[in-house]
């Protein structure tokens, strides 16, 4: 024990006494001196604690028996050890019992063989009953089951009993003593069998769900509210991920509960509105914890999906955000019939198109706005012949055509365009920002067109039709609807005297040209339908000596009463009324076919340029005719493209990379008219021509024009210094042939040279000039 060695007598003894504390001597001495005066063979026993020099305390335990005289034996167990155990196993004992009475936990301990219980005060507790009376009379807890619940908590403990069930657990009603009902969940593990497997001792716990059974009863009616609700309900997170949804979400939305929780709710985010507006959405939940108002989402069908929408803030005892709960009815059908009322109020209802009362609106809000537009135009239209229609054919039939022109025009209005039906064949467009000038020609001549086109409104039935025209410019004509709508009815009416398909405006003089112009482009469309535009050619000469290296094909249109027309009386008017592409079309049709014949006969002629627009490039139509000629007889590299420097941009991809196709094939490709327009290296990069040519402006003022000498030199400079071949174009006379020529020009074209010839006569010319071209005798 580490105890100094003891001197005699007594060794133990007189070593030990010092080691006891002053309270424990005194409480020694007094069992001795009792003990000294019982008899002999007197015990006595007691605790001790001692203090070794090295500070541990040891506790010990004391026997003393007096012998004869004063003969004292004694032993000493140490039993420190014991006692540390005994004291944790106390403190165990302590936190076990604090934590089943924290727990709420009735625990109970049964006897099986004597019937008798053991149980702490939590388990009377549960009853109304002190736990003594609980574990008087434990069998007497069956007659408190409740009815429903007695055959199987008898089955569950005969079970257990018989040795089918170590752990039995069961959850049962038992009848407290204030006569309600308590729900407990009775676990229990046997802890002791006999041998013929009988259960001994079972020991367990008792746990009161009461609450548990009423808030799972609340919930359950809850579950059972939202799952029948025909509004939809969502439950997020403070951050807006679904946490749950009911079935009138998942049968409004299209997204199932396994598809939408864990998404955000913004994946049914519709696009229609801002993001300040779910910004604000936000701060008002923060704010207030609520929000509520119209949205428009999407179901996952993509269809659009109009909501009331209403959302909570739940919080949990410190104020912060635990959940939004999100409830929003269906409204679509009830937006949609508000704007099918909405457009029935403004809008005709046979055609769609707008009526009177929209009309008038539109009308006074574009002539408002004319001192930052520049005006527009409001135009009449008036259906030629359509009460015949009516009585030939039918009222049905006659509302099929007016359907089937409103949808035609409507497709090629512009957005800020409107057009208008007032009753009967009568229909009124205002095109906003259009005034005089070629735009508004165009957007005339097409609302013509398309109402000619044919039209099918019942089987066996085709139509083609024919309209009026009458147009007043405001603010020019009228700065008020009324007036504007009066001087546009008027110049219809006289648009109906004039026939089929005229135009009039309300200004006389006005209307006079535009009627001259539309005459012209409908003459121009008739001839390109009849075939009379034809190629002519023009040679091309090398300067150095006369050979002929080209041709240019320039149109030409052969009116059966006008005779030949040249290309620039008509090709403005083609391009205004966007029959260009048409026209473009047939002259190259017509070269190809030229060449073609020509290359039969034995006649093969160097290469033939063509003028051309970015459009031709653009159109499918025309790269198809083009692709044609190899089939043909005609070489692609017998072809150059001529496109007039002004018409094309440099930031046309598709155009470019079209033209780099063509080239890919053979095609050759000029700038024609160089000089007048940017002259830019960047288009000439990206054109990379084989050739130029010079505008025959600068050209017919050489020798003497200074202005022009410098702009053709600069011009041919240019070419020879990228390697371009040059011609010079209008070379009229031997002194503008001779000075071009000393300025580095390669080629020359004009009336010099000849004038652009009908094909019938080139195969002369060509057996006349052979490939050298020869001035006439002076």
């Amino acid at each position: 024990m580490g105890l100094p060695a003891a001197p005699a007598p007594l060794p133990a003894a007189e070593a030990l006494w010092p080691l006891l504390s002053s309270a424990a001597q005194a409480s020694l001495r007094a069992q001795l001196a009792e003990l000294m005066a019982g008899p002999p063979g007197a015990t006595i026993a007691f605790e001790s604690e001692l203090a070794l020099p090295d500070g541990e305390a040891r506790a010990l335990v004391n026997h003393v028996r007096r012998g004869e005289g004063t003969v004292l034996h004694g032993t000493l167990q140490d039993v420190t050890d014991l006692k540390r155990l005994e004291s944790q196993l106390r403190q165990r004992e302590s936190l076990l019992e604090a934590a089943v009475d924290g727990a709420q936990l009735g625990t109970w301990d049964w006897d099986v063989p004597n019937d008798r219980l053991r149980c702490n005060g939590r388990m009377g507790a549960m009853l109304g009953l002190t736990a003594s009376a609980v574990c008087a009379r434990p069998r007497e807890i069956f007659l408190r089951l409740h009815p429903d619940d007695r055959a199987a908590a008898r089955a569950h403990v005969d079970q257990a009993l018989r040795g089918g069930l170590d752990h039995p657990s069961l959850t049962y009603r038992l009848r407290h003593e204030a006569g309600h009902w308590v729900t407990v969940l009775g676990q229990g593990t046997v802890t002791e069998r006999g041998p013929d497997g009988v259960a001994r001792r079972i020991v367990g716990v008792h746990v009161d769900l009461t609450a548990h059974a009423r808030q799972a009863a609340a919930l359950a009616r809850y579950e059972l509210i939202v799952s029948a609700t025909s509004e939809a309900v969502a439950i997020t997170d403070p951050r807006g991920v679904v946490l749950e949804v009911n079935q009138a979400f998942s049968q409004i939305t299209g997204y199932t509960a396994a598809e939408i929780v864990g998404q955000g709710m913004n994946v049914l985010s519709s696009g229609r509105h801002a993001p300040a507006f779910y910004r604000a959405l936000w701060a008002r939940l923060r704010d207030t914890g609520r929000w509520s108002g119209e949205i428009i989402n999407r179901r996952r069908d993509g269809t659009l999906l109009h909501e009331w929408l209403q959302i909570d803030t739940l919080r949990d005892r410190h104020g912060e955000p635990t959940h939004h709960v999100a409830v929003f009815s269906d409204i679509t059908r009830i937006k949609e019939s508000e704007a099918r009322l909405a457009h029935l109020a403004h809008h005709d209802g046979l055609t769609g198109a707008a009526n009177r009362l929209l009309l008038t609106a539109h009308l006074t809000h574009a002539v408002s706005r004319a001192p930052h537009t520049g005006g527009g135009a409001l135009i009449c239209l008036d259906i030629d012949g359509f009460k015949d229609i009516n009585d030939h054919y039918g009222h049905d039939v006659g509302d099929a055509v007016l359907v089937a022109l409103t949808a035609a025009i409507q497709a090629e209005i512009g957005s800020d365009e409107l057009l208008a039906r007032l009753g009967g064949d009568e229909f009124v467009l205002i095109a906003d920002g259009l005034t005089r000038g070629p735009a508004l020609v165009q957007r005339l001549d097409r609302l013509i067109q398309t109402v000619r086109r044919p039209i099918s409104p019942a089987p066996g039935v085709e139509l083609s039709l024919s309209v009026c025209l009458g147009v007043a410019l405001f603010p020019d004509d009228a700065d008020d609807p009324t007036t504007l709508m009066s001087h546009a009815d008027a110049a219809m009416f006289r648009a109906k005297q004039v026939g089929p398909n005229s135009v009039r405006f309300h200004d006389a003089d006005h209307s006079a040209q535009m009627h001259a112009r539309f005459i012209a482009a409908n003459a121009l469309r008739a001839a390109l339908a009849a075939g009379q535009i034809e190629a002519w050619y023009q040679p091309q000469v090398r300067l150095s000596d006369h050979a002929v290296v080209g041709f240019e094909a320039l149109a030409r249109w052969r009116h059966p009463t006008d005779g030949v027309i040249v290309a620039g009386q008509f090709m403005d008017l083609a391009t205004e009324t966007h029959q260009d592409v048409e026209l473009d079309l047939q002259i190259t049709d017509a070269v190809i076919e030229d060449l073609a014949r020509w290359a039969s006969e034995g006649l093969t002629l160097p290469a033939v340029a063509i003028n051309i627009t970015p459009r031709d490039v653009l159109s499918a139509a025309y790269i198809a005719l083009l692709r044609t000629a190899p089939a043909r007889g005609v070489p692609m590299h017998r072809l150059m493209l001529e496109l007039t420097e002004t018409k094309v941009a440099v930031d046309q991809p598709a155009f470019h990379r079209a033209l780099a196709a063509l080239r890919s094939e053979g095609v050759q490709v000029s700038i024609d008219d160089f000089g007048t327009g940017y002259s830019s290296m960047l288009r000439l990069k990206r054109l990379a021509p084989e050739q130029i040519k010079i505008d025959r402006s600068f050209v017919q003022g050489l020798p003497d024009d200074a202005e022009d000498r410098a702009i053709v030199a600069a011009s041919l400079s240019l070419a020879h210094i990228l390697g371009l071949e040059s011609v010079a174009e209008g070379i009229e006379t031997e002194i503008q042939e001779q000075t071009v020529r000393e300025m580095g020009a390669q080629a020359g074209q004009g009336w010099r040279y000849g004038k652009a010839m009908d094909p019938a006569d080139l195969p002369a010319w060509w057996a006349r000039h052979g490939a050298r071209w020869r001035p006439a005798a002076s």
